[in-house]
């Protein structure tokens, strides 16, 4: 989305699917989106990603409130390059009021989540879009 873009559309959970990320993002505009997700190209003939393009979206999204999904490194075999980045995952979602993180909640209460703490920590991004498309 370019820079100055208003982003209007009468979705309630606007996101950006940003795979395959394959350069960096300097005009990203996130006024108005609730959750970034980013992954690599995978499978033969996947194009490296720089981490330096990863790293610099969550931030932002961080900076700006957003939920950031980091799905995959990707390649030729996206299992072995895992999806950690910076030593963990990120599964932040979308929730009704701000955006949870399921690592947090784990983090915060134990690897048994309190549905009352953490009620909008979704697992995976087919239930957040499951639970958002009602």
């Amino acid at each position: 989305m370019a820079a100055g873009s208003d982003n209007k559309t009468p979705a309630h959970v606007k996101f950006l699917s940003l795979e395959p990320l394959l350069g960096p993002l300097p005009r990203l505009n996130l006024t108005g989106i609730d959750w970034a997700i980013v992954g690599g190209e995978s499978g033969p003939g996947a194009r490296p990603m720089d981490p330096n393009w990863v790293t610099d979206i969550r931030d932002r999204c961080l900076n700006a409130g957003v939920a950031f999904f980091f799905k995959q490194w990707g390649g030729v075999n996206k299992k072995r390059t895992g999806r950690e980045l910076d030593g963990r995952t990120w599964d932040q979602m979308p929730g009704a009021e701000k955006a949870v993180s399921v690592v947090d909640c784990k983090v915060d209460h134990g690897q048994e989540m309190r549905r009352d703490r953490c009620k909008d920590a979704l697992a995976t991004p087919t239930e957040a879009w499951n639970a958002f498309s009602d």
